[in-house]
């Protein structure tokens, strides 16, 4: 209970999730903030297993691990899902699609979980034969008076677009936090006074015109700002992932002269395991030998850009990475205008991540400040994801947002 008053005395009163919330008519410091993360994860060759999970914000900031602080509730090989297109396929009559069935037993549980009680009937509003849940209907589910509130559900870009039916990063009008184009207000413009800065959405406009009608809505204390963006899949396998692998890019290519091309990818080897001892890089973490493949297409190198997120390095790798290639660009800076550029860009990236790593829960007003000069200071590459990182700035600058975001 202490761990709730913690995390409702640092968020914002000005926190768009807060707006028309039901939770306002309760007292908030007896609800415990959760998370619910949606993705799809590989299964097999030919396959994927959709899961959803929930977590606690306070066992995550205590840093208690996955495996105490989370809970899984769906995972189903992708396959076997029933879409609406597939129902269509086939002919099928009175089927509903796979994720609409299990989103209202997933709402039914949240929204008893909100209410602290016990439901009176199941997700189908059929009352119950058990003599044992109808003994428990309308007692409290914990005896303490604890209740439950979702209060974010960060998922990867295709997975807002493809299952909660938000703007896709392809369209026309890309942004879920922002009403930015690519022509008028274009996303990619990240000057101070770029168009879109001025034509975000606001709780009152979501609240009246929803950006989707997904079943989470349904979820008594979830808005439509309890949708997020995920930094690991903005950053990590995102930018990040292009700036680090065209730094390692530029070693091989630029700075290692006319070494032959094993030389070359042994002596970049060589500095990545020097530079992860000088920062003492745990070995968890590491990636144990890069290819030329592992940053670029060892075929055609110069035909395209360089990127690690179609390698078989992870997330976690990649932000370890960062560092090691920020260190490379302050070793290897000659006195050019791209050099120094890429200097600067590395650097504000790093800054990043330090802030991401080593902060509690909530940003200070200082730390949140350096994290969005950070993120308007990066500029190396132009895609979504970084359009999309300068709203999870935004969200931390403005409301405090927690750090799991």
């Amino acid at each position: 209970m202490d761990d709730c008053k913690t995390f409702w005395k640092g968020v914002s009163k000005e926190d768009p999730k807060l707006y028309k919330n039901p939770i306002l008519m309760q007292e908030k410091e007896i609800y415990m903030p959760l998370v619910l993360h949606a993705d799809k994860g590989p299964h097999s060759k030919v396959d994927s297993l959709h899961t959803i999970t929930m977590y606690s914000l306070p066992a995550q900031d205590r840093r208690l691990g996955l495996e105490e602080s989370s809970f899984l509730l769906v995972s189903i090989p992708n396959s076997t899902l029933l879409t609406k297109n597939k129902i269509i396929e086939l002919g099928l009559k009175d089927v509903e699609p796979t994720m609409d069935v299990v989103g209202r037993a997933i709402a039914w549980s949240f929204n008893s979980l909100f209410r602290g009680k016990h439901p009176r009937a199941d997700q189908d509003g059929k009352a119950f034969v058990s003599s044992e849940r109808q003994s428990l209907a309308s007692k409290s589910i914990c005896t303490n008076g604890m209740r439950f509130i979702l209060w974010a559900t960060p998922a990867d870009c295709e997975h807002n677009s493809l299952e909660y039916g938000l703007p896709h990063h392809g369209a026309k009008h890309p942004c879920m936090r922002c009403h930015c184009d690519t022509s008028l207000a274009p996303w990619n413009d990240f000057s101070p006074k770029a168009k879109w800065r001025g034509l975000l959405y606001t709780p009152a406009a979501l609240a009246k015109k929803p950006l989707t009608n997904h079943w989470l809505l349904s979820i008594q204390g979830v808005k439509s700002f309890t949708f997020a963006y995920d930094f690991m899949h903005c950053a990590d396998i995102g930018f990040s992932a292009s700036a680090v692998a065209n730094v390692l890019y530029d070693i091989c290519y630029k700075h290692l002269g006319k070494l032959k091309k094993a030389d070359k990818i042994k002596k970049l080897n060589d500095l990545v395991t020097e530079a992860y001892t000088a920062l003492n890089t745990p070995h968890d973490v590491r990636v144990k030998r890069l290819t030329f493949s592992s940053f670029s297409d060892s075929d055609a190198p110069h035909q395209h850009y360089p990127s690690l997120m179609h390698s078989a390095i992870k997330a976690k790798q990649v932000a370890r990475l960062v560092p090691v290639a920020a260190k490379f660009c302050k070793d290897f800076n000659s006195d050019t205008i791209y050099c120094k550029h890429r200097l600067h860009c590395l650097q504000s990236l790093e800054k990043l991540y330090s802030i991401t790593h080593n902060a509690s829960m909530f940003l200070t007003k200082e730390e949140a400040k350096d994290y969005q000069s950070a993120t308007s200071r990066y500029q190396w590459s132009q895609i979504p994801k970084l359009h999309y990182q300068e709203h999870i700035s935004e969200d931390r600058l403005a409301e405090g947002l927690h750090k799991i975001l």
